[in-house]
């Protein structure tokens, strides 16, 4: 109870400091406490998430204008661009982005999926934050990529994010891939897996890179033969692959092994997320983002200004 008491006190509080502009000497007159009482609880309410301090910059960001106008063409919520370092480190810029996005959000959620990949692994490791969420939990997308790619393997980057602020996290323990249709289905009924992508099918987050599976060679020489073999014959319909998800030009889910033997969410499972947030850079994701966004996989965009252009001269046929 007193906990209860303690916590309305803060909430009074802060509305009367954020909402009514109120001085702490004045609040302290209205709700008969000390100031030293007030000033005590102005970190709390902080570390509690009562209190969240957001700055917006949206409104003096170098790119705005382009953001805006793909953010109407590609039927964005959101559009962020960032421009490459002198350095070339284009995956940290993008990183940096992406969690500005991100940290505002992470008040009013209970789960975040994070899939795998170079790009979330520098989201995942330039991450920070001064509140803690203790009940908030970060799961993976899909099962592991092994100990050759722990450096790009979702239940890492889960890890490195949850333990940034004080958040939970699950843990998927299978491989991303599995040696047929009948092994998901039996390894996909047990509950310590049924659990986690159940939980992860209801996340209000997801955080997704965007690309075609054969740029990832050594994933590749990883994989189950007979994946890999029906993979590589219909490697002309791949427009690109979310989460691992190959689709074809028109968003459609390719019917093939490499598809149906993935332990993972699905495009129509990541579709059905509130915010979904894509990080790419790259200018042959262009097709990628097009079909993407056509098709409603993700609502949230992150891009290098390269890659941004490209968009815009894809549509309007002019450089911007």
């Amino acid at each position: 109870m007193s906990r209860l008491i303690d916590e309305n006190l803060m909430i009074e509080i802060a509305k009367l400091y954020y909402e009514n502009n109120l001085t702490q000497a004045q609040i302290a007159t209205k709700l008969s406490i000390s100031r030293s009482l007030i000033s005590k609880t102005q970190k709390k309410k902080k570390n509690m998430g009562i209190v969240e301090v957001i700055i917006h910059s949206e409104v003096i960001r170098p790119h705005k204008d382009l953001e805006d106008l793909l953010k109407q063409l590609l039927g964005m919520r959101h559009v962020r661009i960032c421009d490459i370092p002198v350095s070339g480190e284009i995956e940290n810029a993008l990183a940096q982005e992406a969690n500005t996005l991100l940290k505002p959000r992470l008040s009013s959620a209970k789960t975040v999926v994070v899939c795998g990949g170079q790009t979330i692994r520098a989201m995942a490791n330039s991450f920070s934050s001064e509140l803690e969420y203790p009940n908030l939990t970060f799961v993976p997308a899909s099962g592991g990529l092994g100990e050759c790619f722990w450096d790009s393997d979702p239940n890492h980057h889960v890890a490195t994010f949850a333990s940034k602020c004080g958040a939970q996290q699950a843990q998927l323990y299978a491989p991303v891939f599995v040696d047929s249709v009948e092994a998901k289905e039996i390894l996909t009924r047990q509950y310590f897996l049924k659990n986690v992508l159940e939980r992860a099918k209801q996340a209000d987050i997801a955080l997704v890179g965007i690309g075609k599976p054969f740029s990832a060679v050594a994933l590749l020489e990883h994989q189950p033969p007979n994946i890999l073999e029906d993979l590589t014959q219909k490697k002309a319909q791949i427009c690109g692959d979310i989460n691992f998800n190959c689709f074809d030009n028109d968003g459609n889910t390719l019917a093939c092994r490499w598809n149906q033997q993935i332990i993972g969410l699905s495009l129509e499972e990541i579709k059905n997320i509130p915010t979904v947030i894509c990080i790419a850079s790259g200018t042959d994701k262009i097709v990628p983002i097009i079909t993407g966004a056509k098709n409603h996989f993700f609502n949230s965009l992150v891009i290098d200004l390269t890659l941004a252009k490209k968009l815009y001269h894809y549509y309007y046929k002019k450089p911007f």
